[in-house]
């Protein structure tokens, strides 16, 4: 019972606030810390476990020792804690490369469990490798079950599918409305030039009436003058 109590102590105090102080570092250790103790938990990463528990040891460590160094009272040396990072972020990255080989192994001798675990590890960059994982659980949909990274992932594709459906339909109205206008703008074009040559042709016979009109008064007065 002690011992739990001292173990849930630690993992407390090993998840709580990072140090403000190399962040650009610090905060992908420290958040990827638990992901990687999560690696135990799975039978192909047991040869790695005792190299997982001196690891979360030296985070924890280090994470302590940067709180001392945000302190600024000379207790802690900034140096020291960014030459820890630096070799801390070696084995977060080391574990990160061992998760992709292992999905890109899972894929290619078709372990669809540790497929899932690989991908749910939260250390696998889905968006690198979100064709590959879509394609693998398209072809083992009766293995895989629709949660976690595979959910978001189908989610995401439905979501885009969706909108390249509504763009196209947008496009395509914009181009029946275009088209619409365009064929109403002939025939309001045929309208008006068949008005302009109904106005033509009546002023034409007005014209031409008016010229027979004087004529014949013209002839009228001729004979009146004889």
């Amino acid at each position: 019972m002690k011992s739990f109590l001292v173990f849930i102590v630690f993992v407390t105090f090993l998840y709580s606030q990072t140090p403000r102080v190399y962040t650009q570092l610090g905060d992908e250790i420290y958040a990827n810390a638990p992901k990687i103790e999560e690696l135990k938990k799975i039978k192909e990463f047991s040869r790695y476990i005792n190299q997982i528990d001196v690891y979360i040891s030296e985070v924890a460590s280090a994470k302590e020792y940067g709180k001392g160094v945000e302190k600024e009272d000379g207790s802690a040396d900034k140096d020291i804690y960014l030459e820890d990072l630096r070799e801390l972020i070696k084995t977060n990255d080391f574990f990160k490369k061992l998760v992709a080989d292992t999905f890109e192994d899972s894929i290619q001798k078709e372990k669809s469990v540790l497929f899932v675990q690989m991908i749910d590890s939260g250390l696998l960059p889905l968006s690198k490798y979100e064709e590959q994982i879509l394609r693998y659980y398209n072809t083992h949909t009766q293995e895989i079950a629709k949660e976690g990274a595979i959910a978001l992932l189908i989610e995401k594709q439905e979501s885009l599918q969706q909108k390249r459906i509504a763009a196209q339909k947008a496009k395509e109205a914009v181009y029946y409305e275009t088209k619409k206008e365009t064929e109403q703008e002939k025939i309001e074009r045929l309208r008006k030039t068949d008005l302009e040559k109904k106005e033509a042709l009546r002023r034409a016979l007005e014209e031409e009436e008016a010229r027979k009109k004087a004529e014949i008064i013209q002839k009228q007065k001729e004979e009146l003058a004889q």
